[in-house]
């Protein structure tokens, strides 16, 4: 077994690199996505001895890396965007948040999780209002072990490809005859034609320049806050995540940093480093012992969470269209929101459905950290 803290260095960043490259380069890699890249790669490499399970390298990882990743994921949240997306589709996200967040919280009371209850409610309530790099940031705050946060990650893939599934297929079932769509409404959307249009730009390219200026100032800025947020979560004794998540939404709406694209690539290679850190913990020796009522609590959330947004949907009149966009920005994060306009060629909801995916992701941490202490404070 590697014990040596350069190798072990070596193994976290450098896979983290591949799986992004595979991700982006194979078709099996694109469909894999880095997150599950990064995890087998950890899982498999501890399970053969080749790394260690724990050690004080991925304590870094957690400790320091992640926080860094968690502000610079904020810094891409231009609040200002979100009032042109018009009230309709920001309070269908608004409700689709809530209904996640009772699924989450009621869930965690019926289903025995184990020891680490609580735990578990913070971060799937993080997770499925932000997204996976938002819970592993809930996950780093409320100290969940390494073995339940790799189960976690592992039993929510099934799920996940199931719902998306279902997702693209909606369109042909019972629901949109029973709910009304934003065709036949005024949505209040303000975006222009040349703000979908650089959007659908983004999107589709392949080749991007980074400015070393941009690079320093948008790294600099994420330590500096992440020090800061920690800083004040030991003097307080309070959740650092809830205070260097605020001061990096203030910076992102407050400075034009959320105007540099390295944000997004410096989050994915930290978040990538966290997952195969994560995978490390994944031994045959702990898992076993990881209660199987996650999985179907995982389910309950998803069930449930969908059942009572159709229904409040059809009580205020919401068009179902934003409804689906707005629980699968708030379950897949921004990158899932783009592939579900294009099956339905809702090319005007592209960029909406982005926006308000990035607001899942500020309020995610609030949510799960909330959600947890929710729990807790029931004795359960």
């Amino acid at each position: 077994m590697i014990t040596n803290t350069w190798l072990i260095w070596g193994f976290i960043v450098g896979w983290a690199g591949l799986s992004i490259w595979l991700a982006n380069n194979t078709k099996w890699g694109g469909f894999l996505g880095f997150v599950n890249m990064g995890l087998l790669g950890g899982l498999i490499l501890s399970n053969l001895g080749v790394v260690p399970i724990k050690c004080a390298t991925y304590t870094v990882v957690d400790n320091y890396f992640v926080p860094v990743g968690i502000v610079l994921m904020l810094f891409m949240c231009n609040l200002r965007k979100l009032g042109k997306c018009g009230p309709k589709i920001v309070g269908s996200m608004v409700i689709a948040a809530a209904c996640i967040f009772f699924a989450g919280v009621a869930g965690g009371i019926l289903f025995d999780l184990g020891n680490e209850r609580w735990k578990f409610v913070a971060v799937s309530v993080g997770d499925f209002v932000g997204n996976m790099q938002t819970a592993a940031g809930v996950a780093t705050s409320v100290k969940i072990s390494s073995a339940n946060m790799t189960f976690f990650t592992a039993a929510t893939a099934i799920p996940w490809v199931i719902y998306s599934l279902l997702s693209y297929m909606v369109g042909k079932s019972f629901v949109p005859k029973f709910l009304t769509s934003y065709k036949d409404i005024n949505s209040g959307m303000t975006l222009t034609a040349e703000e979908h249009a650089a959007a659908l730009e983004k999107l589709n390219s392949k080749m991007v320049s980074l400015n070393i200026n941009e690079t320093a100032i948008v790294f600099g800025a994420a330590v500096a806050i992440a020090a800061v947020g920690n800083w004040l979560g030991e003097l307080t004794g309070f959740y650092s995540i809830i205070f260097y998540s605020t001061i990096g939404i203030l910076v992102a709406n407050f400075t034009p940093i959320h105007k540099f694209v390295v944000n997004d690539y410096l989050a994915s290679l930290i978040f990538a480093m966290y997952m195969f850190k994560t995978g490390c913990g994944a031994h045959w020796s702990k898992l076993i012992t990881v209660p199987w009522q996650l999985f179907l609590y995982l389910i309950f959330i998803y069930i449930v969470s969908s059942a009572l947004l159709i229904l409040v949907s059809k009580l205020i009149k919401m068009p179902w269209e934003y409804g689906l966009m707005a629980h699968m920005a708030c379950i897949g994060g921004p990158v899932s929101t783009p592939p579900l306009a294009k099956v339905y060629g809702w090319s005007d909801l592209v960029l909406p459905g982005i926006i308000i995916a990035i607001l899942g992701q500020a309020c995610g941490a609030y949510a799960g950290v909330l959600g947890g202490a929710i729990v807790q404070m029931l004795g359960f």
